[in-house]
Parts: structure tokens; C-alpha cells; sequence
């Protein structure tokens, strides 16, 4: 089966798809807007760790050498490369003469990634991915945690982040991996926190059928932007967040959101807003 049949590229916005398609020599300096550039550096650790674990949940077993030399071989520029040809993501890509550079093609790819994460969070990114690295992988092989009781204010640890991703069974890129990129772990706990409320929310509106949507603006001057997203389920604004950035309002928004709907809107006050990891 062809990969966009079995595992259709997902959508993106308006705004990630100009940013992930449009060369940076083309975007404008002093632009508010997120490039393709910082959208890969999410990217590929999201990419590796979302391959790995397709990877670890294959029947049979494959051995930490076998796994090592698939993972090292699906995220090859030449792997990739094909993946873009299969998706026909270079017709999209301005100016298309930029993507003679193989370099460019792993960025290209790496950028649509950070974007799925960044908008739809880790579970959508392995949904994704999984099904092209294996067609029966399901997501029953991969699910968060659900979201522990916010403590009472002044409890000890009510300032400590949410749990990574990195502390869940079968998700850790360093056990039996020797020749992974040390780095991946790291980043994917950045990711976790990042994305912990935004994933749940998605999450959350894949199980109950509801459509989660967000809507982002921002004033003042472009050196010190005051960002404010709005989370819309069912054409209803359900939640607000406010940042420096427009990660961290999305992020506040998603937050505000899922105790809104879990009914815990009485928690929010001893629950701190999460930082945004990747400002810019």
C-alpha cells in the first residue's frame, strides 16, 4: 500500500504550512511567525523517539542491534527523501530549487514534524509516523498517563513539572539504543512539558469526538510580543492563555481548557503555568 494511503499526511494551518514550505532566505527578519528552522530542531528528537518506539512495539521483538540499525536506516536522508516524494512535498516547497540539497529535504521533513507536534501534540506525531514505519502499529501500543490530582496550595512538590515522557515504560531512547543521539531523551522530556496539556486536551477531543481548535493573536512591538490563544471545542471558547510567546499562551489556553471540561476549574489556582521551553 502507498504511504499516503496508509498513513495520510496530517493537516496543518495556514500559518505552520507557510513556515514549514517557505525557505528561509524568503522570510522576513523581523517576522513573529515560527520558521521552518526552529520547527526541525522539535522535529527530528520527535521523529526519532516516535519511530523508536514503533520500533519497540513490533511483534516479534526486535533485538536492541536490530533496532538500532531500522531506526538508523528509516530516519536516513535517503528514507526520507523518499517519505517526501510519497507525500509530493516538494511541489509545495518555495523556492523548489532549495530542495536539491538533500540537507534541505531532511529539514523539510523535520520541520512538518515539529509542526504536527507543536499544533497536535506527541500522540498525533506517533500516530503518524507509526503507521508508516509498521501498518498494523496501533495506538494501543502508545498512551499518556492520565493527569494527576493538582495537591492542595504549599504542599511540598506543587511546583514540580508534570511527569516526561521519559519516566514511561518502553519510551526511553537510551536503554539497549547505545548508538542512539544522547540528546533525544533530553529533548523529549522538554516535549512532554511543552505539549502535556495541549496532548491531553487532543487526546481527549480523539476519544469524545470533539473538535479542539485554537486561535492565536498578539499585540505590541515585534521585539516583546504579548501573545493570547483561544481553545474552541465544538465552535464554543472553552479556554483562554496568555504568554510571551504563542507556545506558552497555547499552552496556558490548553490548560484553562482541560479543567474546564474535567470540571476541576476550582484546582487552576494551585496549579502554576508551565514555561514555554522554546521561546523565541
Amino acid at each position: 500500500m502507498p504511504i499516503p494511503q496508509q498513513s495520510p499526511l496530517p493537516e496543518l494551518t495556514s500559518n505552520f504550512a507557510l513556515a514549514v514550505y517557505t525557505h528561509k532566505s524568503l522570510r522576513q527578519p523581523s517576522s513573529a511567525e515560527e520558521d521552518n528552522e526552529r520547527l526541525a530542531m522539535v522535529g527530528r528528537p520527535a521523529l526519532q523517539f516516535a519511530v523508536a518506539n514503533a520500533l519497540f512495539s513490533k511483534e516479534p521483538e526486535l533485538d536492541p542491534g536490530e533496532m538500532q540499525r531500522q531506526l538508523d536506516h528509516i530516519t536516513s536522508v535517503q528514507t526520507i527523501t523518499t517519505w517526501v516524494d510519497a507525500y509530493n512535498m516538494r511541489r509545495n516547497f518555495v523556492p523548489a530549487a532549495k530542495l536539491e540539497d538533500p540537507n534541505q529535504l531532511l529539514l523539510l521533513f523535520h520541520s512538518f514534524v515539529g509542526a504536527v507536534l507543536v499544533t497536535s501534540g506527541i500522540i498525533a506525531v506517533q500516530t503518524w509516523i507509526g503507521k508508516i514505519v509498521d501498518p498494523n502499529y496501533g495506538m494501543s501500543h502508545f498512551s499518556l498517563p492520565p493527569m494527576p490530582p493538582a495537591p492542595p496550595p504549599g504542599s511540598p512538590g506543587m511546583n514540580g513539572p508534570p511527569p516526561g515522557l521519559g519516566g514511561m515504560p518502553g519510551m526511553g531512547m537510551g536503554m539497549g539504543m547505545g548508538g542512539a543521539d544522547p540528546t533525544i531523551s533530553k529533548s523529549l522530556d522538554q516535549l512532554s512539558v511543552a505539549n502535556s496539556y495541549i496532548s491531553r486536551l487532543n487526546e481527549m477531543g480523539q476519544k469524545t469526538q470533539r473538535k479542539v481548535e485554537w486561535n492565536a493573536g498578539s499585540s505590541g512591538p515585534a521585539h516583546s510580543l504579548s501573545w493570547e490563544v483561544d481553545c474552541i471545542v465544538d465552535s464554543t471558547v472553552r479556554g483562554k492563555g496568555k504568554g510571551s510567546t504563542k507556545q506558552e499562551a497555547k499552552e496556558n489556553a490548553a490548560k484553562n481548557t482541560y479543567f474546564a471540561l474535567t470540571g476541576r476549574e476550582h484546582l487552576l489556582a494551585s496549579v502554576p503555568a508551565l514555561p514555554a521551553p522554546f521561546p523565541h
